[in-house]
């Protein structure tokens, strides 16, 4: 594949993690496009300013996908990763509206709406995001992250059709959870296509199992996703790449049972302050939280801050320890852009309510909302706090207008 443009023989571009697919839009020529993304997560964060800055003065295609980060975590170093690229595409002028495809089958219009403002309540709003948010025949719509955003099951968008030019972006673990079992098969993805009219504009793949969110069993989806639509795969190179720590990372999901400290460490290593916060994730799972502050520490005199970590910490101290959890959920805050900082900020909220801190809490609930105002849960603690019956009807009415728009989701 040369460097700088995919050929023109319509293989079918496959990449191993998803924010690859950034540099594919660029090769592929993409600008202004609308992209219909079947996918688990939405993978939707505003990307920092500096990080933007970086994304527009890429040139290049392998400019741009060296700005990808190396690992699956914020930590690593770059300007986006697989949580996050969506946010690049109006940055770039590449892609203006998302349709995201849940997995699975929702009984129901509200919950499905329900589930849909759920996923997206912790992703910081625009200025407009309020004004944009309205459900249309069943599908939730908003404006985040400088792009209009759909978000769609299989149902709604056989009732709503894809439209005309949009591009097609299939990350392969919408088939499936990790390892469980799957809720759709490719022959299922691809008669879908078919039938909305869409199959040729396939544009491209992503495995996914180097990160887990896909089990390895599944790698195969791949090849049976492009044997039915008739081209060949096309693996996109990631020269950039850290090899991943795979048996902390399995440890960490549960899935390795009991591993012992010595396996972990010759992974774990190579990758410095990143490989020290991952060390000390794995203590909070085993329940050695001092060791974990201590990794903590460690990372962030070396210059990182480990949200995710801090995060960690301040969750196993929740329950039983308000005062102490309220000071890792802090660290764990950041700059409010991910979502995990955002979960750690509504958290922290709780333990200052718990902790009688109230005028506190007061004044950072009305921050969160404000930056969050489709997030029912901070509006309700909001609500909780409030200094007068005026300001408390406020939130309230808040409350009201966000289970309104549930509602308009009907119950087919």
């Amino acid at each position: 594949m040369s460097a700088d443009l995919l050929p023109a023989s319509r293989s079918l571009p496959i990449h191993e993690e998803h924010g690859e697919v950034v540099g594919t839009w660029r090769a592929l020529g993409y600008e202004g496009e609308t992209v219909v993304c079947f996918d688990r997560h939405i993978d939707l964060k505003p990307l920092a300013p500096h990080a933007a800055e970086q994304v527009r003065g890429a040139r290049g295609v392998e400019a741009l996908r060296a700005l990808n980060r190396p690992l699956p975590f914020r930590e690593a170093p770059g300007a986006y990763g697989l949580d996050d690229f969506f946010a690049a595409g109006p940055v770039l002028g590449a892609v203006h509206a998302l349709w995201w495809v849940m997995p699975g089958v929702w009984p129901t219009g509200r919950e499905r709406v329900r589930t849909a403002l759920g996923a997206i309540a912790r992703i910081r709003a625009d200025a407009d995001t309020l004004d944009h948010t309205r459900v249309v025949e069943g599908v939730l719509c908003t404006r985040l992250c400088g792009l209009d955003v759909q978000v769609h099951t299989l149902e709604t968008l056989h009732a709503h059709g894809v439209p005309a030019r949009a591009r097609i972006d299939v990350d392969l673990d919408w088939l499936a959870d990790g390892d469980a079992p799957p809720q759709h098969t490719p022959r299922e993805l691809v008669d879908r296509l078919e039938a909305l009219g869409c199959r040729e504009r396939l544009d491209s793949l992503t495995w996914s199992v180097r990160s887990g969110f896909l089990g390895s069993s599944m790698r195969h989806c791949a090849t049976a996703v492009a044997e039915l639509v008739g081209r060949p795969l096309d693996p996109v190179p990631w020269d950039g790449a850290w090899p991943m720590p795979e048996r902390t990372l399995a440890a960490l999901r549960g899935e390795a049972g009991s591993v012992r400290r010595t396996e972990v460490e010759a992974e774990l290593a190579p990758l410095g302050t990143i490989g020290i916060a991952l060390g000390g994730c794995l203590a909070v799972r085993e329940g050695a939280l001092a060791e974990a502050e201590a990794a903590w520490w460690q990372a962030a005199e070396a210059g990182l801050r480990s949200s995710w970590l801090a995060h960690g910490i301040g969750v196993a101290c929740y329950s039983d320890a308000p005062a102490r959890a309220l000071e890792w959920l802090e660290r764990a805050s950041g700059a409010g852009m991910d979502t995990l900082e955002v979960h750690a900020s509504t958290l922290a909220l709780m333990c200052l309510v718990r902790l009688e801190r109230v005028d506190e809490a007061r004044a950072r609930a009305g921050v969160l909302v404000e930056r969050h105002p489709l997030h029912r849960k901070l509006a309700r603690i909001a609500a909780l706090v409030a200094a007068d019956a005026g300001e408390r009807e406020r939130f309230l009415e808040h409350m009201r207008s966000l289970d309104a728009l549930v509602a308009t989701g009907g119950d087919r």
